[in-house]
């Protein structure tokens, strides 16, 4: 006993302390496997009016440049050596060029700096939203009422940062956002749930779902191949066996289109695959047992 003093003390120290407010949150998030609660606002309405606001100083920027270009075109045969001639408008020491070379320069920032924006608004815009579990659960452990503590975590105006739902953006959303990954995430939860339930709190892991959701796909698209060759296999009559093709692969089609992601051109590619199975299985005209 006395050995393990030591060991048991080195273990505490280790340990350690996370103050209460964005210490904690901090902690709260970086802890998170699956990164599911790296939820951010995206201040789409401040972005955009600093999109707006870009955008009329490159106005003012291409207003006065276009007055520029109307005085060398009104002007003597210097100014349009100017328009023409880099290395003269470059060098050259004629108020008229340091007009035209101060206003080139604040057009490349402006540019660049409007240009940096558009591209980072595009590549939020294209993040997708938080589950609404998630930040349901994220937000009442926020308030401090999931783990029973009682107390927010932290306070002010960042005590609402999950309230506007319509704003919110998700770093590392879950992949699989098919009805039968939503309908099992929903309704079978409890199955997943991973480490211990602090409260009403209680993480479940999406890898796991993921993997439930692969092979309930796996066996109902055995299941309508299997089902179906076995059910032509049966029937005799050509008419009806034609009919069981279509209602197979009307079947097959709404299964794929329903539960799973699949692109317009995946959908057809593979109702496709799958009518022509059945149709060579009837056309080699097997006898039944």
């Amino acid at each position: 006993m006395a050995q393990r003093q030591p060991d048991i003390e080195m273990q505490n120290a280790r340990k350690k302390v996370i103050v209460n407010g964005y210490p904690s949150l901090a902690d709260f998030i970086a802890k998170d496997k699956e990164r599911s609660t790296s939820i951010y606002r995206s201040y789409h309405r401040l972005t955009s009016r600093n999109l707006l606001y870009l955008e009329a100083e490159l106005f003012d920027l291409e207003k006065r440049q276009d007055e520029l270009d109307e005085q060398d075109l009104k002007g003597d045969l210097t100014s349009k050596q100017y328009a023409i001639d880099w290395s003269r408008l470059s060098t050259s020491d004629d108020e008229r060029c340091v007009e035209r070379r101060e206003l080139l320069t604040m057009c490349r920032a402006k540019i660049k700096e409007y240009q940096d924006a558009l591209i980072a608004q595009e590549t939020i815009l294209k993040m997708m939203k938080p589950h609404r579990r998630t930040v349901e659960a994220f937000q009442s452990w926020m308030e401090g009422e999931a783990d029973g503590r009682g107390v927010p975590v932290i306070t002010g105006l960042s005590a609402n940062r999950l309230l506007d739902a319509s704003d919110l953006i998700a770093l590392h959303p879950p992949v699989d956002q098919d009805w039968l990954t939503r309908f099992v995430r929903r309704y079978f939860r409890i199955l997943f749930v991973e480490g211990k339930i602090e409260g009403s709190l209680a993480h479940f892991s999406e890898t796991r779902i993921s993997y439930a959701v692969a092979v309930l796909s796996i066996l109902l698209a055995a299941i309508l191949l299997v089902g179906s060759i076995v059910n032509l296999y049966l029937v005799q009559d050509n008419l009806k066996r034609l009919g069981l093709v279509g209602v197979y692969t009307a079947v097959f089609a709404a299964s794929v289109g329903i539960l799973s992601n699949a692109r317009r051109a995946e959908l057809f590619a593979s109702t496709a695959a799958y009518a022509a199975v059945l149709v060579v299985f009837v056309s080699g005209n097997l006898a039944a047992p």
